[in-house]
């Protein structure tokens, strides 16, 4: 699906990806720890879905990658990152 919120490409945020980026030492994304599946969706929470997405997208494009590519970087080898 080609789904965008404020214009940015919608990505998966479950629980492993929650998890790695509550746990890891992954710099680029520590404006996103505390992040919880219970207020990721609430937009007046201080960490929800849109940040995700801005974070991830900002790391994509430095990168030069989709980012889509960043997601699945962090799903498959985050656990690596702590």
């Amino acid at each position: 699906l080609e789904l965008k919120v404020e214009n940015k490409p919608c990505l998966i945020l479950d629980d492993r990806l929650i998890d790695i980026i509550n746990n890891s030492s992954f710099e680029e994304i520590n404006d996103l720890k505390g992040i919880r599946r219970e207020y990721s969706l609430k937009t007046n929470s201080k960490i929800n879905y849109l940040n995700f997405l801005q974070s991830l997208n900002h790391i994509a494009e430095k990168l030069n990658v989709k980012p889509e590519k960043v997601e699945m970087f962090l799903f498959f080898f985050g656990k690596n990152l702590y």
